[in-house]
């Protein structure tokens, strides 16, 4: 069984009284959104992020990754469409503070990724979703006994193939996909 890792009920309650006073910024940004009957919170996730070189985790590699704050779908008449983060860190409240909002193409990836997941896991954990910035890629992490990754979005066709969406990989097979897309496409120094 998996389940979201995800913040309590009152935090997430937090998370819309902060959230409802910059909606009409959101409007500014897509006003398609404004026509909404209807505004929810939709699935929220820890986000977690990898913020070092792949060939320098050390194993298991899941240990290398820290928590930088949680993702919000926002659903407009039932439909996922925009999103909004937060960061790690709380109020005096202890809700956490809203970092940024839009629209994103990872709003419809993550709903579908979700759905997916929802449909056909066969692995029992906790899902997170992860952040590998340095190779573009966005996926859920299910922390469980055995670590698993699901890809949401790779940045490079090569990558995707590598680490195809719709599939449970373990998450050392992400690190080794990972490994050899660098082996066939050098990175360029910073």
């Amino acid at each position: 069984m998996i389940n979201a890792d995800t913040l309590s009920a009152p935090a997430l309650n937090g998370v819309v009284r902060k959230l409802i006073p910059q909606l009409s910024k959101l409007y500014l940004i897509e006003p398609s959104l404004a026509g909404a009957a209807n505004v929810e919170l939709g699935e929220t996730f820890t986000r977690w992020g990898l913020r070092r070189a792949v060939d320098d985790v050390p194993r298991p590699a899941s240990a290398s990754l820290r928590k930088i704050g949680y993702w919000h779908q926002l659903a407009f008449d039932g439909v996922a469409k925009a999103y909004a983060h937060s960061l790690d860190g709380t109020d005096d409240t202890g809700v956490p503070d809203i970092a940024g909002f839009g629209v994103s193409p990872l709003v419809p990836r993550i709903a579908d990724a979700i759905a997916w997941l929802d449909g056909t896991a066969t692995v029992d954990g906790v899902v997170r979703l992860v952040d590998i910035p340095s190779h573009q890629f966005i996926g859920f992490w299910i922390a469980g006994r055995e670590d698993h990754v699901v890809t949401i979005h790779a940045g490079d066709p090569l990558l995707q193939g590598l680490l195809p969406l719709r599939t449970v990989h373990r998450f050392e097979a992400m690190m080794a996909g990972f490994r050899e897309f660098r082996r066939q496409v050098p990175m360029m120094a910073p």
